[in-house]
């Protein structure tokens, strides 16, 4: 088997989601990150015809350097990178410390706001993030316009970047952190599903994300998401906060003694026995 310059492109996209990776047989890759918050997947034009657990995929991808066009064979306990005078046996690692994603897909639901942001707006946030050092970049619908706005939204009086990418006839906000803007450079289609109670989610084809995410499609079909911030959970056996999308305050508990905050993380399936929110970025 040989690797496509795309396909090793794909793999060093994954390495900055996770250092691992667990390559299950056949023609796709899937990522996840350890914090369980990125999800990356893609269709690829080579098949493999066993699992491959790697720990280091940097490594791994500096060592197919060391061999430019190199042949892999999947061997029983190594790859063996070959040009037929050079090879390198590279060891499988044990695919119970890999991170790696849950099996089960889901179906995105419906489209409630679409927009185009391209390669140009979503760098010109990343820049203005850097120069203002704001962590938060928010998809924002006012109810005329859409934008895409850098600014810290924990203090409302911030400095803040936004540009105007579109017209809504909704009122919207889904919020994000720069820092998980790890896409290839590509325009896209932000497909945004409103029926949730939470911060905002922005999904890739199949995936139940709580916060906020991103995909893209590469030209071998990748797939990538990612979320935004985590969900904090109320008290155990206190009273529970209704968290709706756009609600912007909400009433704070008591300083009384309560039991601990019962947390279930798994990638909040179900969580809180909340319908799904799903937002997707979609390639345009």
């Amino acid at each position: 088997m040989f690797l496509s310059a795309e396909t090793t492109s794909i793999l060093k996209n994954f390495s900055s989601i996770n250092q691992s990776i667990l390559i299950k047989q056949g023609k796709r890759l899937r990522s996840m990150s350890v914090m369980k918050n990125v999800l990356a997947e893609s269709d690829i034009l080579e098949e493999f015809d066993r699992d491959v657990a790697i720990y280091d995929l940097s490594q791994f991808l500096n060592c197919l350097s060391l061999i430019p066009g190199a042949e892999l064979k999947l061997m029983e306990d190594y790859i063996k990178i070959t040009d037929g005078t050079n090879s390198i046996d590279y060891r499988y690692a044990d695919p119970s410390v890999i991170t790696a994603p849950p099996e089960k897909e889901l179906n995105l639901p419906s489209e409630d706001v679409c927009v185009v942001l391209t390669e140009e707006q979503i760098d010109c946030a990343k820049k203005s993030s850097a120069v203002l050092q704001i962590p938060d970049v928010s998809i924002i619908g006012d109810g005329k316009s859409i934008y895409l706005t850098v600014r810290d939204k924990k203090n409302s009086g911030s400095n803040s970047y936004s540009i105007n990418v579109g017209e809504t006839d909704r009122v919207f906000q889904f919020n994000l952190k720069v820092e998980n803007l790890r896409m290839v450079a590509s325009d896209y289609d932000v497909i945004i599903n409103n029926t949730v109670t939470r911060d905002g989610s922005l999904v890739c084809n199949n995936y139940p994300i709580s916060d906020a995410s991103i995909v893209r499609h590469m030209r071998a079909s990748h797939k990538q998401t990612i979320i935004a911030n985590n969900s904090f959970a109320t008290a155990t056996f206190c009273a529970g906060i209704h968290r709706n999308a756009l609600t912007n305050s909400i009433s704070g508990t008591n300083s009384q003694p309560s039991h601990l905050a019962l947390e279930l993380p798994v990638l909040r399936y179900l969580s809180d026995y909340c319908p799904w929110k799903y937002d997707g970025f979609v390639p345009n």
